[in-house]
């Protein structure tokens, strides 16, 4: 078995790619986090994370403070999904 293969210099570089992508994925993630939470307190009582179904359908339906701060306790319920 060659060991400076071109195959292995190809997975070298695809595995520096990968830990970069993971790095900035983690980063952005965590930013997004923060920004939920200075967003909308009750953030981490309410969502498992970021990526939370519940989460996702209320930034489609409420894409501003504004839009969620007028609705209801009613209209809220149908959103959130209270376990």
């Amino acid at each position: 078995m060659e060991f400076s293969s071109e195959a292995i210099e190809t997975l070298k570089i695809m595995e520096v790619s990968h830990d970069r992508l993971t790095k900035e994925r983690t980063r952005i993630m965590n930013k997004l986090t923060t920004l939920f939470r200075q967003y909308f307190s009750l953030y981490d009582g309410l969502f498992s994370g970021i990526s939370s179904k519940t989460l996702l359908k209320m930034l489609i339906k409420y894409p501003t403070w504004g839009d969620l701060k007028s609705e209801g306790e009613d209209e809220l319920e149908g959103v959130i999904d209270f376990v």
